[in-house]
């Protein structure tokens, strides 16, 4: 082989030596950013994690909510029929005493007359004496 020939490789095989280098910085600078993507996932992952925890919690919180709600709503229901229970206990109770009024009335009434009546004998009685 030839001296020119000999340099010709030899340059070319310098090209490809730088070739080769710039390929491996690519690859590094490429492995580089590959990294910074994983640990970028890595990151997110945990975010959603901690997303996922919080929304279990609120679902968990939200559930008991419902559950006092439907309590409350119970409780709420025996206090308005024992309203109501009352309100009629009441009613019949104003009926009663409206009719014992009614009946003191007539008894006091009817114990005037009779007080008149024996006020009246024992003044004829001691007329007749």
């Amino acid at each position: 082989m030839s001296e020119t020939m000999l340099q010709k490789i030899l340059e070319e095989l310098k090209e490809m030596n730088v070739e080769v280098k710039g390929m491996k910085t690519e690859q590094q600078l490429t492995n580089q950013r590959l990294t910074s993507l994983e640990t970028n996932q890595q990151q997110t992952n945990q975010r959603f994690d901690t997303f996922e925890t919080e929304q279990q919690q609120t679902n968990q919180r939200l559930h008991t909510f419902e559950t006092e709600q439907q309590q409350t709503n119970q409780r709420l229901d025996v206090i308005k029929t024992e309203q109501t229970l009352i309100k009629q206990a009441v009613l019949e109770t104003n009926e009663i005493v409206h009719r014992l009024e009614l009946n003191q009335e007539k008894h006091e009434r009817i114990l005037d007359l009779l007080s008149r009546r024996s006020i009246e004998q024992e003044a004829e009685l001691k007329k007749m004496k």
